[in-house]
């Protein structure tokens, strides 16, 4: 059987159904995969080698999954693991964990089983083909109007509400693209232009997105390149901490809840929503969906991902001198930049010196590709010795205040300021005057009397003034008339580590074994879990080196996740054989509560698991 360009395998199969003259669901599978029973998913189909072995399609193993299914979609959003295990249960498998396996069984997004169709791609293929097939694009997660035609896609009779692709009782084969519905409505005569521009816009970088996941351009650092670009919008501090609140609020600016609620993705509420969840360091993937609205949101458009994106707060130098009386004004001439966070905001401030004038100013990024910050500042730290002249030279000329504020590119209260720290600099202050000076000494030498041996601290607050003068013009004495600083005290040890470490590992093994009994939701036992549960965290993290006994326990009973996922299969197992269900793998993980099976080390202890239920079954009859 030939296929059509964008057709999804499903479509293919329901015309060889056809041209074989099968009705029956049960005769069809038994032709098509040699089995009575079988599912067969819309978008990640399996044993596809069995369908090429057959003759039922006549296209290569590569052609058909990358071209007649959505896997590429999926791909590039899934670990190595995940993909190799995906690809070789769609092309051997029977796929009864695929859905599993990829974590779309268990993703926020809500999965639509019934296909969609274009009433005008209806129209085109008759014309063009003689008989009209399923498109692989209108099949696409979040694609609900034709990217093409601009019209609504159909998956019920707009007059009766008939589902066109799923067959109530089960018993017929595969859902054949109709022209009619069931009770005779002429679904090419149900043309609705789509109103919603954001569905449309939707629809078409979602297809676009499928295009690149099919050329495998997707880039392999997605979740680095969403922090760098969260960077640039100011929503992620220098130090990589995501600001939760304001991207969230941003992000449901961007897509209402009532868009969200049409393409079945819940609104992000809180720490744990779906988009907080993407963003942190974790091995867990996501739909598809998601992801493209992450990136619409950072980008505007999926191609924005294919362009280079930098993680410096304020782009490559060289960077502009802002000193306005300089001839260099705006001439970008500085080469280094001095970055480090605000304690505030936790943002980047960045430094900029110019080496010809001296003048420095401060700025807190990240700029936003917008060529007006860069030519701004939010703090001069100095003018240099160039504007400090030029300001001379125009003080001296005698103009207003006014004037030598606009010359100096500053305003007028700046200028102020700097006449009024100039005088208080150049002012001549007779430090000869022996009467001055007696009068304050013997003042602050009483001061020190009255403090009666107490610290400088105390003795400074009691004549402020007087200290303050001295320290000025008379520093030399003053520091000779203080009291001498005390020495700290230093104290010996008081920590009895080893009776610390004999207590602590008591209370270790407590929490171990409260861990342990604990069969209902089992925890990780890690340190920071047993840490918290006895309320040693902070000692265990940090003087751990000091707690031989403590370390020596936790080495021997602290779980990675393979251990974890194991110990929750064992006890899957036996909570299944004690119900009398039938042991099943994915009821196993189900009941394990484990979405993704973290290496092949799990894989074979499942399979072991599964394998001595049947043998013990086996003898038990």
């Amino acid at each position: 059987m030939n296929t059509y360009p964008d057709e999804i395998l499903i479509s293919l199969l329901a015309r060889a159904q056809q041209v074989s003259g099968l009705f029956k669901r049960k005769s069809t599978l038994r032709k098509f995969y040699a089995f009575d029973t079988k599912k067969v998913s819309v978008d990640l189909p399996s044993s596809i080698e069995t369908l090429l072995n057959r003759k039922i399609i006549n296209c290569s193993l590569e052609e058909t999954i990358n071209q007649h299914t959505l896997w590429p979609f999926y791909r590039p959003f899934l670990s190595k693991y995940q993909v190799s295990q995906i690809s070789e249960k769609m092309i051997k498998g029977d796929g009864s964990s695929i859905h599993f396996t990829s974590g779309i069984m268990a993703s926020v997004v809500k999965m639509d089983h019934c296909l969609r169709l274009c009433p005008l791609c209806m129209q085109n293929d008759i014309h063009k083909y003689g008989e009209s097939y399923w498109h692989t694009q209108h099949q696409l997660p979040g694609v609900l109007v034709c990217p093409l035609h601009q019209c609504i896609l159909l998956s019920h009779c707009q007059i009766c509400n008939q589902s066109l692709s799923i067959d109530s009782d089960g018993a017929q084969g595969f859902p054949l693209h109709p022209t009619f519905c069931k009770n005779g409505h002429d679904l090419s005569e149900q043309v609705e232009k789509v109103i919603d521009v954001k569905l449309l816009s939707l629809a078409k970088e979602v297809t676009t997105l499928f295009e690149l996941c099919k050329d495998s351009r997707i880039p392999l650092n997605l979740k680095e390149l969403y922090v760098k670009r969260l960077k640039q919008m100011g929503l992620c501090t220098i130090n990589n901490s995501i600001k939760q609140k304001e991207l969230i609020s941003r992000f449901l600016t961007s897509f209402s809840e009532e868009f969200l609620i049409q393409i079945g993705v819940p609104q992000p509420r809180g720490d744990f929503s779906w988009l907080s969840t993407m963003l942190r360091k974790d091995d867990r993937s996501f739909h598809p969906l998601l992801h493209t609205l992450l990136i619409l949101f950072l980008w505007g458009n999926v191609e924005g991902i294919l362009a280079p994106i930098t993680d410096k707060p304020f782009g490559n130098g060289p960077w502009p001198c802002l000193n306005k009386t300089a001839a260099h004004y705006k001439e970008r001439i500085i080469q280094e930049v001095k970055i480090k966070r605000s304690k505030e905001s936790g943002n980047p401030v960045g430094d900029f010196r110019c080496e010809e004038c001296g003048f420095q100013y401060s700025r807190t990024g990240p700029d936003r590709e917008n060529e007006k910050e860069i030519f701004s500042y939010g703090r001069v730290r100095d003018f240099g010795n160039e504007w400090r002249e030029r300001v001379d030279a125009l003080l001296a000329e005698g103009g207003s205040i006014r004037s030598i504020a606009a010359a100096a590119g500053v305003d007028s209260r700046t200028i102020v300021l700097y006449i009024s720290k100039r005088n208080i600099l150049t002012k001549k202050i007779n430090t000869n005057d022996y009467k001055e000076k007696s009068l304050r000494r013997n003042r602050f030498l009483t001061s020190i009397h009255a403090s009666d041996g107490g610290p400088i601290s105390v003795i400074r607050k009691s004549n402020p003034k007087d200290y303050a003068w001295l320290y000025r013009w008379d520093r030399d004495w003053l520091r000779c008339a203080l009291p001498t600083k005390r020495n700290g005290v230093k104290h010996s040890q008081r920590v009895d580590w080893d009776l610390r470490d004999k207590e602590i590992a008591l209370m270790i093994n407590d929490a171990l074994l409260q861990l342990k009994k604990k069969t209902d939701r089992p925890t990780q036992i890690t340190v920071s879990k047993i840490g918290k549960l006895i309320g040693k965290k902070a000692i265990l993290e940090k003087h751990i080196k000091k707690l031989t006994l403590c370390q020596a326990l936790l080495k021997m009973n602290v779980e990675t996740i393979e251990m974890y996922q194991m110990r929750k299969i064992e006890g899957a197992v036996y909570k299944i054989q004690k119900s009398g269900k039938p042991l099943r793998k994915w009821r196993v993980l189900k009941e394990a509560g484990i979405r993704i099976i973290r290496s092949s080390v799990v894989e074979e202890y499942l399979n072991k698991k599964l394998a001595e239920a049947a043998i013990y079954l086996s003898r038990a009859v």
